[in-house]
């Protein structure tokens, strides 16, 4: 028939094969292409990377397609827990004030024990979610339980205090132990008997499994 023009052809994004449109919107070429390359990635050369993260299906169009941003405009400034220098961004007026996360983490620990000095005597400061699960523990099954209230150990990592003092026993509660943490804790057991809490304790704590604490 001379009238009835031919079907636009397209490869398929998803499997690559070339395939004749029924309507000339269509994309894929069938709907089990249509569910896998859904939430893929085209790259701009029609071709379905295969992922929902990548943009671009090879390194060459990569460079290619690319778009490169301007060179970003950075300032020096001083470090406020140590006072070295360095530098930032220049949209980051109220923020990146230190150099690195351990300077933001002692210096934001200064501050909270200030505040902490301001506080009732019988108020009770939780670091973590992990000393509030506890906390909650030791309420539920009528253990005894308060702040630590004794004197601050000097370690080689900084000054170390604990937890809580349960029966008697110091107990510190680390979901999640950091190297510096470990090591303070190690030393400290050479003053101080300490009673380390860690996740499966405390899992096992709210299950009812007092064995931990009963050592």
């Amino acid at each position: 028939m001379p009238n009835v023009k031919p079907r636009p052809e397209k490869d398929c994004p998803t499997c690559g094969k070339h395939f004749a449109c029924v309507k000339p919107t269509q994309v894929f070429c069938s709907k089990k292409c249509i569910r896998t390359g859904r939430n893929h990635n085209v790259c701009p050369c029609g071709v379905n990377t295969g992922s929902y993260q990548k943009k671009y299906c090879c390194p060459e169009h990569r460079e290619k397609w690319q778009k490169h941003k301007a060179p970003t405009k950075m300032v020096t400034r001083v470090c406020l827990a140590c006072g070295n220098e360095f530098s930032r961004p220049s949209w980051y007026p109220g923020k990146m004030n230190y150099c690195s996360n351990a300077c933001s983490h002692r210096q934001q620990k200064k501050v909270r024990d200030k505040f902490i000095l301001n506080l009732n005597e019988h108020a009770v400061v939780f670091h973590s979610g992990w000393e509030i699960r506890f906390w909650a523990v030791c309420l539920r099954f009528d253990i005894p339980i308060r702040s630590y209230d004794g004197p601050d150990i000097t370690t080689s990592e900084g000054v170390y205090r604990p937890d809580f003092i349960v029966n008697d026993q110091v107990v510190d509660v680390k979901g999640w132990l950091r190297p510096e943490s470990a090591a303070k804790i190690g030393e400290a057991r050479e003053q101080v008997d300490v009673m380390l809490i860690d996740e499966s304790a405390l899992c096992a704590l709210e299950s009812g499994d007092l064995s931990a604490l009963n050592r």
